[in-house]
């Protein structure tokens, strides 16, 4: 049995149905998308877009006339890949939905996980933001995401809109914009953590030299579509035992993994003392003084809070001269920038922000200073 089949079989007959089917909808979607724009109808495709997701588009495009929305399902969990001459030509046919003026925007790295090979700056790719409790909440009435036309912005392999901001805003900026110095402030006190619903304590008193591990999702895109020396979490620590050989470790599973099968593993075989998921990040920032990440955001959070942070992949917030960065040397990165410097333009510069009005539903494109006074007051 040919690689292939065993792919196809390892579905099922349910997950064979899905692809069929989302193969349709890909395939429909893109045809259709350019006679629309043969008979001039503002057409906007969205590739893996969620329903809240869509509010961006809403909100940059509001002369669009349709949107047009598909996707592949994963399976259990898992990306699906498309077959390869299915993916020929649907890459054909988006590219020429794009030389059309259809304007296309894809969750993440969507496209790469299907197999599609689209321009690289001929489409948007948007994420929610780092702001979290805002970002994931859009029904708060505020909606901060980031769309970059050059790439995703975690993906170190390439320059992006964000890595060019980086190299060219001075360290320090903030301090003279009254909006983000008082944002910064304001997250120091209120609390940095992505995910502030896991607030637990844990009665810990680790050595000085001790180092935490933050665990990600197993297949976090972050650390698929990104150059990095662990390719899961169980290498992270590997990885971690490599370069601290007689320094007491703590490994901490992400709080949204589904199984615990890695840890159980990482647990067997390097021995290093496990702290529950729940357990608050920013407490434990407090407690240790190093940290070591993948590609997570916790590292910036951490870095944030004073922590020392070890990198084993290229992230966002990586090789600006505050983290200590095991991949070694990004060439494109030439800026000095602390912690502090990367979230503010991340946040304050980068991210865009959207208010839904109260009374039409209608969403809209806001400054920054409106969304720090609105987020405020939340």
């Amino acid at each position: 049995m040919t690689v292939k089949r065993r792919y196809r079989k390892s579905l099922g007959l349910a997950g064979r149905l899905r692809l069929y089917w989302d193969t349709l909808c890909l395939l429909s979607v893109a045809s259709f998308s350019i006679f629309l724009r043969k008979i001039n109808v503002k057409t906007v495709i969205a590739l893996s877009v969620s329903k809240y997701e869509k509010l961006v588009i809403h909100a940059e495009f509001p002369e669009r006339k349709i949107l047009l929305s598909a996707r592949v399902h994963k399976f259990k969990r898992k990306p699906v890949k498309l077959p390869k001459r299915i993916a020929r030509v649907l890459s054909w046919l988006f590219a020429n939905a794009i030389h059309a003026g259809v304007d296309i925007y894809i969750k993440g790295c969507a496209d790469r996980e299907w197999g599609l090979l689209l321009p690289i700056t001929a489409v948007k790719r948007i994420e929610v933001g780092i702001f979290g409790p805002n970002a994931l909440q859009p029904k708060n009435g505020l909606f901060s995401y980031v769309s970059d036309c050059s790439g995703i912005y975690y993906d170190g392999r390439q320059s992006t809109e964000l890595e060019t901001l980086l190299n060219t805003i001075p360290s320090g900026f903030w301090e003279n914009d009254p909006t983000i110095s008082r944002f910064l402030r304001d997250r120091q006190h209120k609390g940095l953590q992505k995910y502030p619903e896991f607030d637990k304590h844990f009665d810990i008193s680790p050595d000085a030299d001790a180092v935490l591990i933050a665990g990600q999702v197993a297949g976090d895109a972050s650390t698929i579509h990104t150059l990095t020396l662990a390719n899961s979490n169980y290498e992270l620590v590997k990885l971690a035992r490599e370069k601290f050989p007689n320094t007491p470790l703590y490994y901490k599973q992400h709080p949204h993994e589904s199984s615990d099968a890695e840890t159980i593993s990482i647990a067997d075989k390097f021995g290093i003392l496990l702290i529950p998921s729940d357990v608050s990040f920013e407490y434990l920032c407090h407690h240790f003084r190093r940290v070591l990440v993948n590609t997570s955001g916790a590292g910036l959070e951490a870095a944030m809070l004073g922590c020392c942070v070890y990198t084993a992949g290229v992230s966002f917030f990586s090789h600006w001269g505050f983290t200590q960065d095991f991949y070694g040397k990004i060439t494109r990165r030439s800026n000095k920038l602390t912690a502090q410097d990367v979230y503010g333009a991340f946040v304050g510069i980068y991210s865009k922000n959207v208010k839904i009005d109260r009374d039409t539903k209608q969403p809209h494109l806001i400054s920054f200073r409106e969304f720090e006074k609105l987020s405020r007051n939340k």
